[in-house]
């Protein structure tokens, strides 16, 4: 199996610039074919077909939470490891591992990231992906939120989470 591509910081700038700019094309069009009404869109992603080196299905981590230091961090560290995607609205995030083959899901559970909306894209992923690996992030040891997670398959990452342990969680799943 060869070793996917690492993409430096422009490179990935580059190719969400690219996903941006085409989604709302491709649902327009998908939401023409299926007579739907435009301006009811669902989250959706194409990358142009001029750019061979970089596709969504590159993807090894789809990574799920809301915007703060730590997951600026985790983007960062993983980013140069390998291919990942941030998604901090449940709907294009779920679509977006429908429609991609994504090995690994991971979950910031812990503020400012709503709890309750991540435990509902997880029980989504979950139902719909059954084989996909899903990896919490969260420093509340022992919480009800963590010990739902549990019971229910998912693998947890204690914060901090420090870079060798990033190199050796995409050594393990990512190559």
């Amino acid at each position: 199996m060869d070793n996917p591509k690492k993409l430096n910081s422009e490179e990935l700038d580059k190719l969400l610039e690219i996903i941006e700019r085409n989604r709302w094309d491709r649902l327009k069009k998908r939401q023409e074919e299926n007579g739907l009404v435009s301006g009811s869109y669902i989250g959706d992603v194409q990358v142009e077909a001029d750019n061979s080196s970089i596709s969504p299905d590159n993807v090894k981590i789809v990574l799920f939470g809301t915007e703060s230091p730590f997951i600026k961090s985790m983007i960062e560290m993983l980013r140069v490891e390998t291919v990942i995607a941030f998604f901090d609205d449940p709907e294009k995030m779920i679509s977006f591992c429908l429609d991609h083959p994504v090995p690994n899901l991971l979950f910031d559970i812990d503020p400012p990231s709503d709890c309750h909306l991540v435990m509902d894209a997880f029980a989504s992923i979950r139902m719909l992906l059954p084989h996909s690996r899903i990896f919490v992030c969260s420093s509340r040891k022992g919480s009800l939120e963590v010990d739902y997670f549990k019971m229910h398959g998912a693998n947890i990452f204690d914060k901090p989470i420090l870079r060798k342990q990033v190199e050796k969680f995409c050594k393990e799943y990512c190559w």
